[in-house]
């Protein structure tokens, strides 16, 4: 398939007060800027599944201590939301896995770190009702946790890198494949690179029909989400199949890999955008009779307590 290299302006303008509500600070979890934002760094390797059944839809997966850096160590819970193995294939063919198996990149598929769902095929079954597009994906939903204390939530900035976002250009034994991430969770801002091959659809970005060998890692096939103070996000990770006239179908399983990255390892260069704004924060209900807080920060402020806030734009 023949793509065309676009440049890609983030268009999701980030509205970022200047308090919280969390009684913690950004660097007790290790944060650091990041293309004009800022996030933690998650190690996402050595997932324990802590409920439900491997690879079906409601296990989940306990990362503990993920964070790297910082002095308060934060647990991450990976929820398997929904798993759609599509029309043309069904779990005799596919497997779920939560991490990407085999050595460490590069000679192997897997990057240490990174969070690696992965359809791993069965090479003696093969494909039915083939003939038809279809989409295997697997959703994905990230809490983040006090390691000491897993009933109390963290709000932090993350930064999420998928990397890798590519496809194949199809045969008589294979369709054309072409991969996509969706941030179900609106992101506060989003990215590509300036030499991106990849396009976009909402809170889609779908790659070319071009495979890198085992995971790669240029920032051609990346795209890039900010999620301001967050306790939870969700991505899905896609593997679309695209029927050609030259496939015939009937096909053993391909086993097909995504691979997320959440800091800062794999930057790009185009920063994302994001509107500051600075303002009073009232402990009232509409803040006419209210007395500004003096803490910047909301500290000393019961979380879920009721404020008002007057904006100004300062950017």
């Amino acid at each position: 398939m023949n793509t065309k290299s676009k440049f890609f302006r983030p268009f999701f303008l980030a509205v970022l007060l200047i308090f919280s509500l969390v009684n913690y600070s950004q660097a007790q979890f290790g944060a650091n800027s990041c293309m004009g934002a800022t996030t933690i760094r998650l190690n996402m390797t050595g997932g324990v599944l802590t409920s439900g059944t491997a690879g079906t839809v409601g296990a989940t997966y306990r990362f503990a201590n993920a964070n790297v850096g910082g002095t308060t160590a934060i647990d991450v819970i990976a929820t398997l939301t929904a798993v759609q193995f599509g029309t043309s294939y069904d779990n005799t063919v596919y497997a779920v896995n939560p991490d990407v198996p085999g050595p460490p990149a590069p000679g192997g598929f897997g990057i240490d770190g990174n969070f690696q769902p992965s359809f791993i095929g069965n090479t003696t079954a093969k494909a039915h009702n083939a003939g038809t597009n279809d989409n295997l994906f697997t959703t994905w939903r990230f809490d983040l946790v006090l390691n000491s204390n897993n009933s109390t939530r963290v709000y932090v900035p993350i930064v999420a890198q998928i990397i890798d976002n590519d496809g194949g250009a199809g045969s008589t034994t294979s369709p054309v494949i072409r991969e996509s991430v969706t941030s179900v969770t609106t992101p506060t801002s989003r990215t590509l690179s300036s030499t991106t091959n990849q396009t976009i659809a909402g809170n889609t970005v779908t790659g070319p029909a071009i495979n890198q060998a085992n995971i790669g890692i240029s920032p051609d096939y990346a795209a890039y989400f900010f999620y301001n103070n967050v306790t939870t996000f969700t991505l899905r990770f896609n593997h679309n199949l695209v029927v050609n006239t030259t496939y015939t179908g009937n096909t053993n399983g391909t086993s097909r890999y995504s691979s997320a990255h959440i800091g800062c390892d794999y930057a790009g260069d185009v920063p994302f955008t994001l509107v500051s704004v600075r303002g009073n924060v009232f402990n009232d209900v509409n803040g006419l009779n209210g007395t500004p807080l003096n803490t910047v920060d909301g500290t000393g402020t019961n979380v879920g307590s009721q404020l008002f806030a007057t904006l100004y734009d300062v950017t």
